[in-house]
């Protein structure tokens, strides 16, 4: 052991302290991973988890000295958050996972462990104790490490504030107060990793512990702001083959006529049935509109799920999958008859899919699903406002087309 400057004794113990943050927002996540199960909050989790042992490992390889550690922490911790926050932001906000910018991260991962574990290349440490990256040729090597190592830190830190700013902008107002403290921790890491280029040590650790603490808050108290989803879902819709309303859901105040949804429902399941099958590729998952997508779980024999959304990403994909099989399953006694087909609800829907249990399976697989809804006004509110106007003409009215100038 080697003495360590006062100063960079305080960079240390920052540096730990800071880990030790990260676990426990790692911590908050696992627990509703094993509590929802959905893959966002495992990739959100082992993200910070990956960070918090960068941190520790960080400060234990300076106290010892060991650059083994060091290594080991450069070219495999570090890159691997980097690699694993970039699949969280396109599993909760695209349709598929980039694989171009996947292929970037990976290429950096890659260059970083060329980079340490160089033959010709060693970790030494100077007299203030902050390891030097050490090799023959010294302009090579050292200058890379430094671009690459930092440019992860860059990369992570910017990421992580553009997710703090969608979620700022996209989230419903009554989450208003939480997603303005979790920009702010967005904002100061940000400026961590713009400071680290200018070697303030002592403020970027400031910057990062107070990011921190504030994202612990926040998180501790709303634990579902992890993985809210930054679009806008409009509508769960359940219908029979034929296109009879089971069940639906709002969690946006827009008007929509339900009569035609389930008439393009219907449409889809026949010609899916009709078509497709028969050229055995599969059925339809997803339509896309001008300015939205309506996804479709239509495979199932007696009914069709479907919801209407302003964009999909993977997650909400595989929620709507999960939904309509444990929809299946609940009330499998009442959709097939005793011989395995297919029956229709001759009953009030109402009477047959109970409304807290219908919320309780949606809250089970769409609790990252913001609502836009105004307190007080229900899905049944907006249904029978829809019913009115379509009972009286005045829904889907076509706008008038000013005739083309000569």
């Amino acid at each position: 052991m080697f003495q360590i400057d006062e100063d960079i004794l305080i960079d240390i113990i920052g540096s730990m302290v800071g880990g030790i943050l990260f676990i426990v927002v790692t911590i908050i996540a696992l627990r509703m991973v094993f509590q929802k199960r959905t893959k966002a909050l495992l990739f959100f989790s082992l993200t910070w988890l990956f960070m918090a042992v960068y941190f520790i490992v960080e400060s234990i390889s300076v106290l010892t000295g060991n650059p083994i550690t060091y290594k080991i922490n450069y070219s495999v911790f570090l890159p691997l958050a980097l690699v694993l926050w970039l699949v969280f932001l396109d599993y909760t906000q695209n349709d598929e996972i980039g694989w171009k910018k996947m292929s970037i991260a990976a290429g950096m991962f890659l260059s970083l462990i060329i980079f340490m574990w160089h033959p010709e290349s060693d970790v030494v440490f100077n007299d203030a104790a902050y390891p030097n990256y050490w090799q023959w040729s010294p302009s090579i090597l050292a200058d890379w490490y430094y671009v690459l190592s930092n440019g992860c830190i860059l990369i992570l830190c910017t990421s992580v504030f553009l997710w703090t700013l969608v979620t700022f902008l996209k989230a419903p107002k009554t989450m208003r107060n939480q997603t303005t403290a979790l920009f702010v921790a967005g904002i100061l890491m940000l400026a961590a990793a713009i400071l680290i280029f200018l070697d303030v040590l002592m403020i970027v650790f400031i910057f990062l512990l107070s990011s921190t603490f504030i994202s612990t808050i926040v998180i501790t108290k709303n634990p579902k702001i992890t993985h809210i989803l930054p679009y806008t879902c409009y509508r769960l819709i359940i219908t029979s083959k034929g296109g009879t309303p089971y069940f639906q859901h709002n969690w946006s105040e827009h008007e929509i006529n339900t009569i035609l949804l389930s008439g393009l429902f219907s449409a889809i399941g026949s010609m899916a049935k009709a078509t497709l099958e028969e050229l055995n590729v599969g059925t339809i998952k997803e339509v896309r509109l001008q300015n939205g997508v309506f996804l479709t779980e239509t495979q199932y024999s007696p009914v069709n799920v479907g919801l209407l959304a302003s964009k999909a990403s993977v997650e909400l994909k595989n929620s709507l999958a999960k939904f309509a099989k444990a929809f299946l399953d609940k009330y499998y006694t009442l959709l097939y008859n005793e011989d395995g087909f297919p029956v229709d609800i001759k009953k009030d829907p109402t009477e047959v899919f109970l409304k807290a249990d219908m919320l309780e399976l949606i809250e089970e697989h769409f609790s990252n699903i913001p609502s836009y809804i105004k307190s007080g006004i229900s899905t049944d509110k907006l249904l029978e406002k829809e019913a009115m106007r379509a009972e009286h003409g005045t829904m889907d009215e076509p706008s008038p087309v000013p005739a083309p100038s000569s």
